[in-house]
């Protein structure tokens, strides 16, 4: 069924015609949606022989209904684009052994009182590594919600902010992280959470695990 159909029954719908009959004219539709007279009265005609609408041509005009098919029909759509459209988006990622130095950054007091306002409490000091698809990536994150970590400066030297995007990985809540001053590379990202993850879910590298949005959580 053609794509006009579709968008011809949304406008007698919005119209009323999904109660009771409206009348209308074929020229008035074209006028409304943008397309000739002549293929505002062929969409009609095609959608009252596939048992979309009634109607009913007169001097005055015609007087169209939509069918308990045509409702049918656009609930089949609203359902395929909710699914497309608001499916929870999911990460997948191979575990590898990182350089060591997650569990000295994620140490600090500083860091980890702002990552308790976020996850609701302090993190395991180390960070669990994935390895992952660059573009995957950045498709997962670009709707999700993300939160600055500010920076700070010790007596001996000055540690950068970072990045935090809430996150569950295996349903457990945790935090992709990207430090400003990282030095991780391509392909490589850090997870952070409340948990030791490698040992509660007894991950070895090349381990895949799931990673999936908070929201809603």
């Amino acid at each position: 069924m053609a794509y006009e159909h579709l968008e011809l029954l949304l406008h007698l719908a919005k119209k009323g015609a999904l109660c009771s009959s409206i009348r209308t004219s074929t020229g008035a539709l074209a006028e409304q949606l943008g397309v000739s007279q002549q293929t505002a009265s062929r969409n009609l005609r095609e959608m009252e022989e596939n048992g979309l609408v009634k109607r009913k041509v007169s001097n005055s005009g015609v007087q169209v209904e939509l069918t308990d098919a045509a409702q049918a029909f656009m609930k089949e759509h609203f359902h395929s684009l909710k699914e497309l459209l608001f499916q929870q988006p999911t990460l997948c990622g191979a575990l590898v052994t990182g350089i060591g130095e997650g569990g000295y950054y994620m140490s600090f007091k500083q860091y980890q009182s702002q990552f308790k306002e976020i996850l609701g409490k302090e993190t395991f000091f180390g960070t669990l590594n994935l390895s992952v698809k660059e573009e995957e990536v950045k498709r997962f994150l670009l709707p999700l919600k993300h939160f600055r970590i500010k920076g700070f400066t010790t007596a001996k030297r000055t540690f950068g902010g970072l990045t935090f995007y809430p996150v569950l990985l295996q349903g457990t809540k945790a935090g992709i992280i990207f430090p400003d001053r990282g030095h991780h590379r391509e392909g490589i990202i850090e997870i952070v959470s409340p948990l030791h993850l490698r040992r509660h879910f007894s991950l070895a590298d090349g381990a895949t695990v799931t990673i999936s949005s908070q929201e809603g959580v």
